[in-house]
C-alpha cells in the first residue's frame, strides 16, 4: 500500500478539541494546495507522466473508507468525538495477537462488541487501528500534515515553518479556511481529484490553485513574521513556486527530457542541493 507514497509530514500539538477542531478545518481547507506546492512525484515506472504528484494520486484509490477529506470537521462538532465515532466504523485490517490476523472486515465497533476469534479489543488494537487510517489530516495524540510529496532538503524544512505560521497563528487559520470556504464537500472532494494531475493550474471557479497558493504562502509569511521573523528564509524555496509557477515535478519533468530518461545523469542533477529553488 505505501508503494509510491514518499511523503514528508509535519506533526503539529494541540491544547483542547476546539483547538485541534480549528487546526485539522485549517488543514483541510487547504491541503490540496499544499499538494500542489510540494509536488514532486511525475515519474512512475521510469516513464515521465502529466501528473504532477503521483504519490497523491495514489491515495485516491487506496481505500475510501480510511483516506480522503473528513466532513465533519468543517461541522461544529467536539472533533475528538466525531473522529472516534468514524474510526469505529472503519472496517479493521487486522488483529494483532503474537502475529497478524486478516479481521475479514469487521469495524472496530464490532471488534468491540462482539470480540473476534476468541478475542477482546484493548487499547493496543485501538491505537494500531489509529495507525491504520489515512485521511489528508490525521488524529493521534498530535496532527499530521499528510498531503505533501518528499522532495529537496529546502522543501522540507519549508514545511514546517509553513506549517506553523498557517496553524499556530488564530488569524492565520482563519486566513486559510476562508481561502476555500466557498466549496462544499464535493468541490474539496473534486479539488482532491483534479490537483494530482493539473496541480497549480486547476481551476478553482474563476481563478486557479496557484491564485490560492499565492494568497497561501502570504498567508504564512505574515504569521512567521509575526511569530519567530527569524524563520522566514525557510519559506524561499515556497515563495519561489508560488511566484514562478514552476514547481518540483516541474523541475523533475525537465531534467528527465534533458538526459532522455537516462537514470546516472538524472540522478546526479536531482541530487543538486538548489533543486528546490527554482528560478524566478
Amino acid at each position: 500500500m505505501m508503494k509510491r507514497t514518499a511523503t514528508v509530514q509535519v506533526n503539529l500539538d494541540f491544547q483542547d478539541t476546539e483547538d485541534a477542531r480549528d487546526k485539522m478545518r485549517a488543514m483541510l481547507s487547504v491541503t490540496s494546495l499544499l499538494t500542489a506546492i510540494f509536488a514532486n512525484s511525475p515519474v512512475v515506472d521510469g516513464q515521465l507522466t502529466d501528473y504532477q504528484s503521483y504519490r497523491s494520486r495514489i491515495w485516491l484509490d487506496t481505500d475510501p473508507d480510511r483516506c480522503g477529506l473528513l466532513p465533519f470537521v468543517f461541522e461544529d462538532v467536539d472533533l475528538f468525538r466525531a473522529y472516534t465515532e468514524w474510526a469505529l466504523d472503519i472496517p479493521l485490517f487486522f488483529v494483532h495477537r503474537g502475529g497478524y490476523r486478516p479481521a475479514g472486515g469487521i469495524t472496530f465497533r464490532r471488534f468491540m462488541r462482539d470480540g473476534f476469534q476468541g478475542e477482546r479489543a484493548n487499547m493496543n488494537d485501538w491505537t494500531l487501528h489509529l495507525s491504520t487510517l489515512f485521511p489528508e489530516a490525521r488524529l493521534k495524540s498530535y496532527i499530521e500534515v499528510r498531503g505533501c510529496d518528499a522532495g529537496s532538503f529546502e522543501m522540507i524544512a519549508a514545511l514546517g515553518v509553513l506549517a506553523r505560521g498557517l496553524f499556530y497563528d488564530p488569524d492565520a487559520r482563519r486566513a486559510a479556511i476562508a481561502l476555500t470556504a466557498d466549496l462544499d464537500h464535493a468541490d474539496r472532494l473534486a479539488l482532491l481529484r483534479s490537483v494530482p494531475r493539473g496541480g497549480m493550474k486547476t481551476a478553482v471557479g474563476r481563478a486557479t490553485v496557484r491564485d490560492l497558493c499565492r494568497e497561501l504562502y502570504a498567508i504564512a509569511r505574515d504569521s512567521v513574521q509575526r511569530q519567530e521573523p527569524s524563520e522566514l528564509p525557510y519559506l524561499e524555496a515556497v515563495r519561489a513556486i508560488v511566484e514562478s509557477g514552476e514547481t518540483q515535478a516541474d523541475r523533475v519533468a525537465a531534467i528527465w527530457q534533458r538526459h532522455a530518461g537516462e537514470p546516472e545523469p538524472i540522478i546526479r542533477e536531482l541530487s543538486y542541493p538548489g533543486l528546490g529553488r527554482p528560478a524566478v
